[in-house]
């Protein structure tokens, strides 16, 4: 697990070579910190959590952003449980359309308020937030700018927020 600070109160991290690894980012704000991305397995996520509370000195996980559908972005979304359950309320998941589709269908469990969680367990609460290129959207106070990128036969997200950017895939 590598982690490089960008600025103050933003890193990223990654697994395997800078090159052809997949990473996530992490920024912290006034009203908690806003993940982009998640890895979906789950002893590197718990590292990840772990790392990031170490690096920027806290541990209030309170948002997610996506960048695309692909598992190795977002499979880590069932380990989100912690969060919400620590907030007492829903985790707002933003994300393009096709992202939020893909993970209601992927994880209806978590999703379709019919599934309830076994006795003992519990499942994330999510808040879908469909999110579209080129309008300004804000997170946890912060203006964010989603721009769009070809990957392969789907889309990809960037991020502009303040003077960081987050493009991954392409």
């Amino acid at each position: 697990l590598h982690v490089q600070e960008i600025d103050e109160g933003v890193i990223r991290l990654w697994v395997g070579d800078h090159i052809s690894s997949t990473s996530i980012m992490a920024f912290a704000t006034e009203k908690g910190i806003v993940v982009i991305d998640t890895f979906g397995v789950p002893q590197i996520d718990r590292g990840l959590r772990h790392v990031i509370a170490r690096e920027l000195g806290r541990s209030d996980f309170s948002y997610l952003i996506n960048s695309h559908e692909h598992a190795d972005h977002t499979a880590g979304i069932d380990d989100l449980r912690i969060f919400s359950v620590k907030q007492s309320g829903p985790l707002p998941v933003y994300g393009p359309q096709e992202t939020l589709e893909r993970l209601r269908q992927g994880f209806q469990y978590i999703f379709d308020d019919g599934i309830q969680p076994y006795a003992g367990t519990s499942k994330p609460l999510l808040q879908p937030e469909p999110i579209e290129a080129g309008t300004e959207i804000t997170v946890a106070g912060v203006p964010v700018h989603p721009l769009e990128f070809d990957h392969g036969h789907s889309r990809v997200f960037g991020y502009r927020f303040g003077r960081m950017a987050y493009i991954t895939d392409v």
